[in-house]
């Protein structure tokens, strides 16, 4: 569920960013024939998390999260060039998730007719954890009211 909420949270931030033609989860896409189906596109990979509890009360979790960014390589030019749209691109990533901590950048590299780079975030969360009934409390719904006259 907190993935779900962070990953809308992010496709909302980067929505705004034109140049971004496809937007997904992370499912290995870029190791299967075709699994690009558009450029440019951003794919969110989240890293597994684990929960620290703080309190009865509350859960602190840091989700480490990997922005892959690919855009169509130009087979006509063979360097990479500062003009390239992948260099705004990343640049416009960047400034849409300064909210986050960036932990991480890789820079544009050539895969498999694409150019691609990424960079990696961290946010904490603090959830509330749902309390237990406490103890020896009968709850509402389970009572029947029977008054006797006798």
């Amino acid at each position: 569920m907190v993935f779900k909420q962070l990953f809308n949270e992010i496709k909302t931030k980067l929505d705004t960013i034109p140049e971004i033609n496809f937007m997904d989860w992370y499912l290995d896409q870029d190791k299967t024939k075709g699994g690009i189906p558009i450029t440019p596109a951003v794919f969110i990979k989240f890293k597994p998390v684990n929960p620290k509890q703080l309190t009865k009360k509350s859960q602190n979790i840091e989700i480490e999260f990997e922005l892959k960014i690919y855009t169509d390589f130009k087979k006509s030019t063979h360097k990479l060039v500062s003009d390239s749209g992948h260099f705004k691109l990343d640049d416009d990533v960047f400034s849409k998730l300064v909210k986050y901590e960036q932990i991480g950048v890789e820079p544009i590299t050539k895969q498999d007719g694409f150019l691609y780079s990424s960079q990696t975030y961290v946010t904490k969360l603090v959830i509330a954890l749902p309390l237990p009934p406490p103890a020896n409390t009968v709850q509402s719904q389970n009572i029947t009211l029977k008054i006797n006259t006798t």
